[in-house]
C-alpha cells in the first residue's frame, strides 16, 4: 500500500472578500492553496484584482517556501 504524504495534491481556490478598500469600490481577492490530505492552508495570496496567472504562481510559490502560512 502506497504511503500518503502531505502536499501530494494541492487544491487552489479564490474568493472576493466582502468589504471595500476605498470609494473606488476595490474589493480584495484572497487566493489560497489547501493540502487535500491534511486540509491545511499551505499557500496564501491577497490582491486587489481578480485571479490571474501571476497571482496563482505566487500562491503556488508560497506552498514551496519553508516559512509556511
Amino acid at each position: 500500500m502506497k504511503e500518503r504524504l502531505n502536499e501530494q495534491i494541492v487544491e487552489l481556490d479564490a474568493t472576493e472578500l466582502d468589504f471595500f478598500i476605498d470609494e473606488k469600490g476595490l474589493r480584495p481577492t484572497i487566493k489560497f492553496a489547501v493540502d487535500q490530505y491534511t486540509r491545511k492552508v499551505v499557500g496564501l495570496c491577497i490582491n486587489l484584482s481578480l485571479p490571474d496567472k501571476a497571482q496563482i504562481e505566487e500562491c503556488l510559490q508560497n506552498v514551496t517556501l519553508k516559512g509556511r502560512v
